[in-house]
């Protein structure tokens, strides 16, 4: 993935020169990058946020219609079929007995076809797209960590911002949708944004149990609780959607 958004940067196709990692070496499971100018960004205030948002939809947007070229060159499929067959597994394996999960997912046919009406197309998605997976103080700053990236719908990378101080949430949320109302003129993302929020923190809990099913026993440490309180915030948004008290 690296290598691709490096050379597609070179010519300029999709990532902006510099606004990703350089990979020096790599044998197996094993990357050696260069060094990236900045600093992370964990905890970034709004205006770095909204400054990472956009490069992050730039980035995603040059990359519509391209899909079958990305699926060709590795990227995993998180297309509706695939994704929905990853979170019914995570449900089965993690939560079989949370109601508002199963009925999420027993009515996720209609939710998805809804979605794709709204317009936007699959793209690369980031798969766990937070200020501290970027390198801020660098002009350009650099998006990094795209081990979690997928083919799928874009506003998926939104549901990280469950994980944003409450304050600004909503404000990012808004810059995030905005951003993708430029890309794709025409398109509905707030509406898609409030179908899929909750198919999107299921998809977090995914992405963390990924984790912890690939990372060595002394770092599991760090992620243990991190599924079942995604988890636990999928349930609570489908059920308060389900309760009709759902806001965007």
């Amino acid at each position: 993935m690296l290598r691709l958004l490096a050379a597609d940067g070179a010519s300029g196709r999709i990532s902006p020169a510099g606004t990703t990692p350089e990979v020096i070496g790599a044998a197996g499971h094993r990357i050696l990058l260069a060094e990236m100018p900045g600093r992370d960004g964990f905890g970034a205030p709004p205006a770095q946020a909204t400054e990472l948002i956009d490069l992050l939809v730039g980035i995603q947007a040059a990359t519509a219609g391209r899909h079958a070229e990305l699926l060709s060159d590795g990227v995993p499929d998180a297309r509706w079929p695939v994704l929905l067959d990853e979170l019914r597994t995570l449900v089965e394996r993690r939560a079989p007995a949370d109601r508002p999960l199963r009925e999420l997912l027993e009515t996720a046919g209609a939710r998805v076809a809804a979605i794709d009406d709204c317009g936007l197309p699959d793209v690369l998605v980031h798969g766990d797209a937070h200020p501290g997976n970027a390198r801020v103080g660098a002009d350009p700053p650099v998006w990094f960590d795209w081990g979690d990236s997928r083919v799928g719908n874009p506003v998926l990378d939104l549901g990280i911002l469950e994980r944003a101080p409450a304050a600004d949430r909503a404000a990012l949320a808004t810059h995030w949708l905005r951003a993708w109302q430029r890309a794709v003129p025409g398109s509905e993302p707030v509406r898609a944004w409030q179908l899929l929020r909750p198919l999107a923190a299921l998809r977090t809990a995914a992405v963390y149990q990924g984790f912890l099913d690939r990372i060595e026993p002394a770092e599991r440490v760090y992620h243990e609780g991190d599924v079942a309180a995604a988890l636990a915030n999928a349930s609570r948004l489908a059920a308060t959607e389900s309760a009709g008290k759902m806001q965007p």
